[in-house]
């Protein structure tokens, strides 16, 4: 005896036609894909990213992780090493950023708006912690800027192998006594 098939109603045949099952392109994933981040190099893109660098405060991981058009910061370091042209932009646009550092530097080192407080007993106390942050700011920027933008921000040595031992002597002295005036004008009792 051979098994015979089930019949199937005309009903059940007409509701499996209703919904007919789309085909599949070969080469086509069954599911669509959700947009990602960008990671294919392109002028136009690295422009973008160069002209968000210049004009904000904000570091490259910042700047990727908040604008989910463009492409991770790790893409980014990969495409500073691979195209020449995206270099020289960063480079331009790190040393724009240098600038906005110098204001930042400013703001921050006017700002005493935290730099006391009030205890229990309502004396007026200096806030060390908020002094120290402020310096600890102030200094990883002057570092940025002298990375960043050297030929303007960066230290500068003095040649000496020109001059006579008296010329030298003298340019020692005098560079002592501006540190000393220096360190005796900003001097604070912290």
């Amino acid at each position: 005896m051979s098994p015979t098939k089930p019949k199937i109603s005309p009903e059940k045949t007409a509701s499996k036609k209703s919904s007919p099952r789309k085909r599949r392109v070969p080469g086509e994933s069954a599911a669509p894909k959700s947009p990602g981040r960008p990671t294919l190099y392109s002028l136009k893109l690295a422009q973008k990213i160069c002209d968000l660098i210049a004009t904000t405060a904000s570091s490259l991981r910042v700047i990727c992780k908040l604008d989910p058009t463009l492409p991770s910061h790790q893409t980014v370091y990969r495409w500073l090493c691979a195209h020449k042209d995206f270099r020289e932009l960063y480079a331009r646009a790190r040393e724009m950023q240098s600038y906005i550092f110098s204001d930042a530097m400013l703001e921050i080192s006017e700002d005493s708006s935290e730099d006391t407080y009030l205890d229990d007993e309502g004396n007026e106390r200096t806030n060390h912690e908020h002094i120290q942050r402020s310096k600890l700011r102030i200094d990883t920027l002057k570092w940025l800027m002298e990375k960043h933008a050297a030929k303007v921000y960066g230290m500068k040595a003095i040649v000496l192998d020109n001059e006579t031992d008296a010329e030298k002597a003298l340019l020692k002295k005098e560079l002592a006594e501006l540190r000393t005036r220096l360190d005796n004008q900003y001097q604070r009792d912290y």
